[in-house]
């Protein structure tokens, strides 16, 4: 694993952020940090607290500042919600326009799929993500299937 703080600590890191609402907690804790750093870089407590910030390649720690990083967080989460709604509303209207049935969730899984038949088009229509996602799955589908003996 190159960089197990993207697999183990940001996604958690994200979780406790976006739910943290004590803004005194934060700036404690980040204090906490500032002071751990210091210390850790051999620094006095009264230098300039910039020296933790600074990114690394310009000489410093390249702390972030907690309350960023949480400012951070909370805009990511509700960017991902709003790009999540308008992906779903797409998905639900290609299902529409392509297979010509009512977008349930059981039919979006076998348009995706591959499952649920869809009539050809009579071209001059330009593939949407989701048609082309639904290509690559029966692709994949139709690669070879491997087992494996030791189970």
């Amino acid at each position: 694993m190159e960089n197990p703080g993207s697999y183990l600590i940001l996604p958690r890191k994200e979780f406790l952020s976006r739910n943290l609402a004590l803004q005194k907690d934060v700036l404690r804790i980040d204090k906490k940090v500032q002071v751990t750093v210091k210390s850790i870089l051999n620094l006095s407590q009264r230098a300039d607290a910039n020296i933790v910030r600074v990114a690394i390649r310009k000489g410093g720690a390249g702390v972030q500042s907690l309350p960023d990083i949480v400012d951070i967080d909370h805009l990511t989460y509700a960017m991902k919600m709003l790009v999540r709604e308008a992906a779903m509303s797409f998905l639900m209207e290609a299902v529409r326009k392509k297979a010509g049935v009512v977008p349930t969730y059981d039919n979006i899984f076998s348009f995706l799929s591959g499952s649920l038949p869809v009539p050809r088009s009579e071209g001059g229509v330009a593939g949407t993500v989701w048609s082309r996602v639904r290509a690559a799955c029966l692709r994949l589908n139709s690669l070879p299937r491997t087992t494996s003996s030791g189970s």
